[in-house]
């Protein structure tokens, strides 16, 4: 017998709204990571539920061991896997949100480069599977199956066996939450965060080992700030990001000896230096001997910005 191994990795990440659909085999029972292995059939659902406590847990393996008798069709079967799975009173009306679905592979193991999700665009390469679930705090339980995805299977298939368990991948973690009160949520997305040279996800905790941080956060127009911070197994600490972004301001490209004109004021302007304006609506005017080009302009968000005028030529014949 040969082992699958399906890694699912607890990272918060944004998808598309899941669509929840029935599952139409028997409930065989609940799988309890770390716990004894479980052996069930085509058709059979098994449930897999998480403790709150497993909160910085990074990944749930998922193995399936292949029985021998079953690998000429292996190409006919697939795992199925299911989040917010709901059990129903009666076979056939449980139901679950469908966020992996892979063929059983020619080898033993396999990896997926990304995520199992629909339209994800999947990499397959040897040893192992990875899956991402697209939101950690509403993915369990969840539901794992085997289904016949093709009729050129042999007699008895119905009876075909699976040995299936699952345990906790790399639990030495701890979560640091950036505090950032002076920013705005569309301000904190545009973070960009490295622990010790490594970059990090802007939404949401980081899952971190345990030791000792070096941490980069910079807003693009802002100021970047250096701060530390020591990760403890199984814990959440907490930093304040003090972030002040700079105000607006505008750096004029223009041909010597352009007047600029804005919001009814003539700048003294130079290349290269930086002009400070508020935010808003702004008007200007470019003036070069008699031609006069007149546009508007937003400024939606602190830092600098390039305003540039740009001069076509066009050669036709007489």
């Amino acid at each position: 017998m040969m082992p699958l191994r399906i890694l699912l990795p607890m990272l918060l990440l944004l998808c598309s709204p899941l669509i929840s659909e029935s599952l139409r085999g028997t409930y065989r029972g609940e799988l309890v990571p770390e716990g004894p292995s479980i052996t069930f059939g085509l058709d059979e659902v098994l449930q897999i539920s998480l403790p709150s406590a497993t909160k910085f847990t990074k990944a749930l393996e998922i193995e399936v061991t292949i029985p021998r008798d079953v690998f000429p069709y292996r190409s006919n079967l697939a795992v199925f896997i299911y989040q917010n799975f709901q059990l129903g009173k009666t076979a056939g009306s449980s139901t679950g949100h469908r966020i992996g679905i892979e063929v059983l592979p020619p080898a033993g193991k396999f990896y997926l480069e990304a995520p199992l999700v629909a339209k994800a665009g999947l990499k397959a390469a040897v040893d192992t599977a990875i899956l991402k679930i697209p939101r950690f705090e509403a993915a369990f339980p969840l539901a794992v199956t085997i289904l016949p995805i093709d009729k050129d299977l042999p007699p008895g298939y119905e009876k075909f066996q699976f040995s299936v368990r699952t345990r906790l991948v790399n639990s030495n973690l701890g979560s640091l939450v950036l505090l950032t009160p002076s920013l705005s949520e569309e301000d904190r997305l545009r973070l960009k965060i490295t622990a010790n040279g490594v970059l990090q996800p802007s939404k949401g905790p980081l899952l971190l080992e345990p030791g000792p941080y070096t941490l980069e956060v910079t807003l693009p127009g802002g100021d970047s700030v250096t701060l530390t911070a020591v990760i403890t197994q199984a814990k959440t600490s907490e930093v304040l990001v003090d972030l002040v972004q700079e105000e607006p301001s505008v750096v004029i490209e223009a041909p010597e000896g352009t007047q600029v004109v804005i919001d009814g004021k003539r700048l003294n302007w130079k290349p290269s230096a930086a002009y400070p304006l508020e935010k808003g609506n702004h008007t200007v005017q470019f003036v070069i001997g008699n031609t006069v080009v007149s546009d508007t302009f937003l400024l939606d968000k602190g830092g600098r910005h390039r305003l540039t005028l740009k001069m076509t030529l066009s050669v036709e014949r007489e």
